[in-house]
């Protein structure tokens, strides 16, 4: 148990640090495999750049997103009650495949738009309400995404830059940042998860399909986000 306690203790400084972490088969093979099949069963998944609320179109993802298996590892970042409040599912295929330049997701989904001091920029698309909220709103969620498929160079792995999740940056910080700091590509098995501040500057790549016999046809994300505040002003998460 001092074992455990000693691991998540650094376990949380490197994350608080570098804004990330690899975890290594959160995920059994068993599992994967069981949420491979369930989205592909619930999904039509047409979208190019994510399909959203998927904790609500697949069950299995609403369960597996709040077991203990998930919520134990959020322990080792905070002991505070978190909620999920957001659920994607992306998947980059010889048919939809994209790149993402280097950015910082700094924006919330609520119900509804209520002027409050410090939400700035709203946005509706596809009938979703999002806004850009306060860094004391954006420093207190977590994300976990899950891989369901391989991801390493050849196949647009996350990269991020560790240590930049600190504050809200503008375009050119943003550059400065990437310009002067290196990246680290995040590769991943099947099962692992990428734990990060949703500040943390990132971005992947097109994906490379050779289709040879050892080539990735796929590489499917699982995106988690989990909020450890409640909104002021009778904002509501969506």
């Amino acid at each position: 148990q001092s074992s455990q306690k000693n691991y998540s203790t650094v376990s949380m400084i490197d994350f608080q640090q570098n804004g990330y972490e690899i975890v290594r088969q959160l995920l059994d093979a068993e599992r994967i495999n069981y949420l491979k099949r369930e989205i592909k069963h619930h999904l039509n998944a047409k979208s190019t750049h994510g399909i959203r609320h998927l904790d609500k179109k697949v069950p299995a993802i609403a369960k597996i997103a709040n077991s203990p298996l998930i919520r134990d590892r959020l322990k080792v970042y905070t002991q505070e009650n978190l909620q999920l409040v957001r659920a994607i599912y992306f998947n980059k295929t010889p048919k939809n495949n994209w790149l993402v330049g280097w950015h910082q997701d700094k924006t919330i989904s609520v119900r509804k738009k209520i002027a409050t001091p410090g939400f700035i920029n709203w946005t509706v698309k596809q009938g979703i309400v999002s806004v850009q909220p306060p860094l004391t709103v954006m420093e207190r969620i977590i994300t976990v995404r899950i891989h369901l498929d391989r991801a390493n160079n050849d196949n647009g792995a996350l990269q991020v830059i560790p240590a930049s999740h600190r504050k809200i940056l503008n375009a050119s910080q943003i550059y400065s940042i990437t310009t002067s700091f290196k990246s680290i590509t995040c590769s991943a098995n099947a099962g692992d998860a990428l734990v990060m501040s949703p500040l943390i500057l990132h971005r992947s790549s097109k994906a490379k399909f050779n289709f040879d016999v050892y080539s990735i046809k796929e590489r499917a994300i699982v995106h988690l986000e989990y909020a450890r505040t409640k909104l002021p002003n009778n904002l509501q998460w969506n």
